[in-house]
């Protein structure tokens, strides 16, 4: 973002939303710790990493020289002190350790912006929206002729939707949307319109871009295109068509006029100009498209195109600013840019041209619309809890003449390294155009670029990934510690996904070991050890059906292992043997999941059902077949879950070889011998607090939640080991659970889990408690 910014007059580190964040944190004398900015919160509004890096580069860079970070990596990667060495290397130079560094950059920062605004120049308003603990975000209000407004609103507890909200600010659930790039919807009539993503169903790297009306007359939801790429859609007047913006592979972007019922195209507005739109709207005539749009050259401005003939007018010079969507009356046009520093809602004039300045908000208004009751404005105002509807009459705004500075002259965001840079190279940059050729696919085909912490189910592991460019030729390598066996392994595999099926090679040795009960005696427990090395080739076929509101996924594969396992007695070590056996698999998996929140511990609705069967053939007798599901469904509150799970499993206790344990049994239970199982859960989970906490960048917590939760199992026991044929196995219990961030790199939750066994561990019978340490996933 620095160099994007110093090396041209544009940049994210110029336009005002990006660093409005941070401006509302200083200037309400918010202060968040170094960890916290780093790791982020589910209770406030936390800058990602290139809004913090930024600030923090640019400060460096202003203060101690524009080679820092040049010196500073150069010292990090010769370890400057093996525990911290980017935060030594911060100190040898700067003499601050990185947790000061912060602290320093944005008590500077905030000393600089608290300059900006005069509080005589902020315009009162009305708030519309309650006033919610939880951040929420009210986008793109809409009025009805009735005077109730529509808008999109999406909160950390509850996503995205669209709503109606009265005068009094009472508000009622239209419809939800669905998964999109952007919330933005129009209205018109008894019909809203907006986009959708969906994607291709066997290859998700081709997406489009599909418009869905809804028609709240009929409460029905269509989707009126299908694998197009429009965007940002608008119903005329009359409702009866949509403009939209069809952006093709090549990011070219054109007007398309659709039929509202059958969604057919009927005209095509010529774009000589090779201007790209932003959110085009009607005219309050229906005869032309007023819209915000981008030059060549990086410029914006506002034009109007006749539907007849296409003829392209401009109606605002040229600018180096970002100009929002607009807002068309018959007097004037709104929109919002950020001319001085602050984004506000400007008024063009369609009579004389003149623009004014209508706002004066402290950290940006957004998204301005006018009551045709009480000609009072309507807008978004950005605060620390997010985007909230506020009104001011018309009459009261300021309509103060705008000064209309280019973002470089901006000095608010001027950084005196950006001379240091060069500054703008755009026009210095040669034009070239490179000859188009086929790209070898196999000429680089590794390059690691991630390693990944995977907590799971039944293990824990740790991963390297590489993807080749094309991204169809993935390798991963890493080692897992399954919990059922208590065993390590190894494990490597190549895909190759340039075919329908995505072909898969792969390697693993597992160390399995077992305390069991000799079959001989029914006192004595024996240490089995078992090496198992595995050669496996599959063919897999990943389905995408995701669509709407909800995620689809489903996986059909099938495969060949080649399985070599040493099995190896402790009370004998005399006694070796190796089994060969020959298996072939078949897995299946299916999940539909609805969007959700980002403070919901998991989708408000969902379920996923994965079966797997794998058959042994040949000398050595091998069978497994195991199936599990889940369904998750919200509680009484919007963070709570409800979740149900199910799962049966197949394994013969005499067969000479056991496929690796991947079942999931009642909680509290050792893990028995079993020729079959059937295992039921209930859990119920809840967040407790979000102590936005951490030490000394090693750990860091965000949230706390528990659960409740109830399991049973029934499983036909092998005979001549226990009392009993069949085994219940009851337990109930709760889980404290924390959300934990460690070296500000990996996720993962850690628990502790208490349960009551209601019935008796018949690997254990005198156990009638059980107290452990967890690594809880969710599966959904």
């Amino acid at each position: 973002v620095a160099t994007e910014t110093a090396l041209t007059n544009q940049g994210r580190g110029r336009m005002p939303s990006f660093l409005q964040q941070y401006k509302s944190i200083l200037l309400t004398d918010k202060k968040y710790s170094y960890m916290k900015a780093l790791n982020g919160s589910y209770r406030d509004i936390v800058p990602n990493q290139y809004e913090l890096g930024y600030l923090l580069c640019s400060y460096g860079r202003d203060r101690f020289g524009n080679d820092l970070w040049a010196k500073t990596i150069k010292g990090t990667a010769g370890l400057k002190g093996i525990i911290y060495p980017f935060s030594n290397s911060v100190r040898s130079i700067t003499k601050l350790n990185t947790r000061r560094f912060y602290n320093q950059a944005l008590t500077d920062y905030k000393e600089s912006w608290s300059h900006e605004l005069k509080p005589s120049d902020i315009t009162p308003f009305k708030p519309l929206s309650a006033n919610d603990h939880t951040i929420t975000d009210y986008r793109f209000p809409v009025f009805l002729q009735n005077g109730d407004l529509l808008v999109h609103k999406e909160s950390y507890r509850e996503a995205g939707a669209i709503y109606r909200v009265n005068s009094d600010g009472w508000e009622d659930l239209i419809c939800s949307t669905g998964i999109s790039a952007d919330p933005y919807f129009t209205a018109s009539g008894n019909r809203i319109a907006w986009s959708e993503i969906t994607w291709d169903i066997r290859y998700s790297s081709e997406d489009f871009s599909d418009i869905v009306i809804y028609q709240t007359d009929q409460k029905k939801k269509t989707y009126l295109t299908h694998k197009q790429r429009y965007f940002s859609p608008a119903l005329s007047p009359d409702a009866t068509r949509i403009v939209v913006v069809e952006v093709d592979n090549q990011e070219n972007s054109v007007l398309k006029i659709l039929d509202s019922q059958s969604g057919e195209v009927i005209s095509e507005l010529a774009n000589p100009g090779h201007l790209y739109y932003t959110y085009p709207k009607w005219d309050t005539d229906g005869k032309s498209i007023i819209s915000s749009v981008r030059t060549p050259t990086g410029k914006m401005l506002i034009v109007q195109q006749n539907i007849d003939g296409g003829k392209t007018s401009n109606l605002t010079g040229e600018f180096e600013q970002i100009l929002s969507e607009v807002l068309v009356t018959p007097k004037a046009i709104l929109f919002t840019a950020g001319f001085t520093g602050i984004n506000n809602i400007y008024s063009l004039s369609r009579s004389d041209g003149k623009m004014v300045q209508l706002t004066g908000s402290r950290f940006g208004a957004y998204y301005p619309a006018i009551d045709p009751k009480s000609q009072r404005l309507v807008y978004a105002d950005f605060n620390t809890r997010g985007y909230r509807l506020v009104s001011a009459p018309m009459d009261s705004l300021k309509r103060k003449p705008a000064t209309t500075l280019a973002q470089e002259k901006i000095s608010l965001y001027d950084f005196t390294y950006f001379k240091t840079e060069g500054g703008n190279i755009l026009d210095r940059v040669p034009d070239k155009k490179f000859e188009i050729t086929a790209y070898n696919q196999w000429e680089h085909p590794i390059r690691v670029h991630t390693w990944e912490l995977l907590p799971g189910i039944n293990s824990i592991g740790v991963n390297v990934i590489s993807d080749n460019t094309l991204n169809n030729i993935h390798l991963e390598a890493g080692a897992n510690y399954y919990y059922n066996e208590n065993s390590p392994g190894f494990n490597a595999a190549i895909q190759y996904g340039g075919f329908f099926p995505v072909l898969s090679a792969g390697f693993s040795r597992q160390y399995r070991y077992a305390n069991v009960p000799d079959l001989n005696s029914l006192d004595v427990v024996s240490k089995l050890f078992s090496l198992d090395n595995s050669l496996s080739l599959e063919a897999s076929v990943p389905l995408n059906f995701t669509k709407g509101a909800f995620h689809r996924m489903a996986n059909l594969s099938i495969g060949y292992d080649f399985i070599s396992s040493q099995n190896l007695f402790s009370g004998d070590p005399s006694y070796r043997h190796t089994s060969i056996i020959n298996a072939l698999s078949a897995k299946a998996s299916l999940s539909v999941i609805r969007k959700k929140a980002y403070q919901n511990i998991t989708t408000p609705l969902g379920m996923q059902l994965d079966v797997s069967v794998n058959q042994g053939f040949g000398y050595t007798a091998a069978a497994q077949y195991q199936a599990i599901g889940d369904f998750a469904v919200r509680g009484f509150f919007p963070n709570h879950n409800l979740i149900l799970s199910g799962g049966f499993k197949y394994e013969d206790d005499q067969n000479a070889y056991q496929f690796m344990d991947l079942f999931m049994y009642p909680r509290g239970f050792g893990i028995p011998r079993t020729n079959w199982i059937f295992s039921a859960q209930g859990s119920y989970h809840f967040p407790i607090a979000y102590p936005d906490f951490g030490f000394s960048g090693i750990f860091y917590c965000s949230r706390i939640r528990g659960s409740v939760f109830a399991d049973y199992g029934y499983a036909d026991l092998p005979g001549g080991v226990y009392n009993s044929r069949y085994g219940i196995f009851a337990s109930a219990g709760t889980e404290l659970i924390f959300d934990t961030r460690w070296l500000n790199i990996i996720d993962i939750p850690l628990g502790i889990r208490f349960s009551l066994l209601l019935s008796t561990d018949v690997t254990d019978p005198s156990r009638l408690t059980h107290i452990e340490f967890t690594v809880p996933v969710v599966r959904l």
